[in-house]
């Protein structure tokens, strides 16, 4: 059942042009794509209806190297919004009363792996590590500091014994319950995976070992 539809230009709505990336809490909505800006709406919780709030568009030099939202997510203590480009993460303060964001700090992630390409970013359910999908067969593990800030921790890869099923890595989800980490994997212009595959996770540290790999053929 659609409940509405917020299009670019109408009512005021802006910087949903290439829209293709989503992060939603109870409350607010945040949507980027193409550009360089993030449009936030409040969300009804009566009739779920969208109100078109504010853009967040003043980055500065942080710019450099995002060429676009690929992928957001809220941590779960709702406290921050993490925005993935295609060689660099963006951090923001969220003010959870108001939905707004506050600049915190970019990392640009080709300094962590040669040839680095985003395609996506998670978070444990505790809020303290970060994991990103490198689509140039890799998997990221970073920890949040205190200050909101992420320091290195861990790179997977195909390359490494043991490793399997990070060829073309697209998407990652964090298990519920915290012990498990799923990458999905694709195929471009033949060099791939086609997998879906599967990380044990260690709550305390954050780190990961590969587990299994489930390719296409089997």
């Amino acid at each position: 059942l659609l409940v509405d539809t917020k299009t670019e230009g109408i009512d005021g709505v802006s910087s949903l042009t290439g829209a293709n990336s989503v992060a939603v809490d109870g409350n607010y909505v945040y949507v980027s794509g193409s550009n360089t800006a993030i449009a936030i709406f409040s969300r009804n919780p009566n009739n779920d209806k969208l109100t078109f709030n504010t853009v967040k568009d003043n980055w500065g030099d942080d710019l450099n190297w995002y060429n676009g939202a690929i992928s957001m997510v809220i941590s779960p203590d709702k406290n921050y919004l993490y925005v993935l480009g295609t060689f660099k993460l963006i951090i923001f303060e969220r003010e959870t009363h108001s939905g707004q964001l506050t600049f915190l700090k970019s990392h640009v992630l080709y300094e962590n792996v040669n040839g680095f390409s985003g395609s996506s970013v998670a978070i444990s359910p505790d809020s303290q590590y970060v994991y990103i999908t490198n689509s140039n067969n890799s998997l990221l593990v970073f920890e949040r500091l205190d200050t909101g800030e992420l320091k290195f921790l861990q790179q997977l890869e195909n390359s490494q014994e043991d490793v399997d099923g990070l060829g073309y890595a697209t998407s990652a989800k964090v298990s519920a319950d915290g012990n498990h980490i799923y990458v999905g994997t694709g195929n471009s212009m033949g060099k791939g995976d086609n997998a879906l595959a599967v990380f044990s996770r260690n709550p305390e540290t954050g780190e990961l070992r590969s587990l299994q790999a489930h390719h296409e053929e089997e």
